[in-house]
């Protein structure tokens, strides 16, 4: 599960003592390099025409040429052991097609990694095999007409999660109870096609919250940039996000 940021865990003893790691961050309106994002979205939840921009960004310790990249992002309800209707956007959920994925992210600090007519799509998973009944996860995918470089050592924006407020307010009825429910966002896998073959050796992450009293979650795990499958699929990328983007 997350751990907040006054938590002390061991690995960051192995941290501190390794000279190179790739770098994953969550921040609302822009990359972290921008003074515009921040860390805390505190939405007041009094409307229903709102759109909030998460940016995925990233920092590599080592370069590759790459076509695509999945990016699961588990959003978890603090101190619930439901996930309010709110955040539920998978099929048939009470706010499905109110969360959508952009490859870029316009006037950003940033560059961006992907170039003009890639296509991105989002899917949300709920309930998620084997994890708490309080967590979602969305896949993000970003496929690119032709091979790019991911460079090493400079922070890129990889994906763009937009979410609406629809559905908050009687105004736009039947409402979705929950939007006040503070969460926790943490980036926790990423998968890239064609594989890289270098790896690094571990990897940080600086997650993201919703209406949280805190200013920050940091997470900080394992490496998860890889090249081969996902825990429990039989391919490297999602085939059913593939499939969706030539409907």
């Amino acid at each position: 599960m997350f751990k907040a940021a006054g938590f002390v865990v061991a690995l960051s003893v192995m941290l501190a003592c390794t000279a190179a790691a790739s770098t994953f961050r969550l921040r609302w309106n822009d990359c972290s390099a921008s003074p515009s994002s921040q860390t805390v979205e505190t939405f007041s939840c009094d409307d229903d025409h709102s759109t909030f921009r998460l940016v995925g960004s990233l920092t590599s310790d080592f370069a590759a040429n790459i076509k695509s990249l999945q990016a699961d992002v588990d959003l978890e309800a603090c101190g619930s052991a439901d996930l309010p209707n709110w955040w539920q956007f998978q099929d048939g959920g009470c706010r499905a097609g109110s969360i959508t994925v952009s490859p870029s992210v316009a006037g950003s600090s940033c560059p961006n990694l992907w170039p003009a007519g890639t296509l991105g799509v989002a899917l949300a998973r709920y309930p998620v095999l084997a994890m708490p009944a309080n967590l979602t996860r969305i896949s993000a995918l970003c496929v690119a007409p032709d091979s790019v470089p991911l460079p090493a050592g400079t922070e890129v924006n990889a994906f763009q999660i937009v979410i609406d407020s629809r559905r908050t307010t009687a105004g736009d009825a039947p409402v979705c109870g929950g939007c006040n429910q503070s969460l926790c966002l943490a980036w926790w896998a990423t998968t890239f096609n064609p594989g890289p073959q270098q790896l690094s050796s571990y990897s940080t992450g600086e997650g993201a919250s919703w209406r949280c009293a805190t200013t920050s979650y940091v997470i900080l795990y394992p490496p998860r940039m890889r090249p081969g499958r996902l825990p429990g699929r039989g391919t490297a990328l999602d085939l059913g996000l593939i499939r969706s983007l030539y409907r």
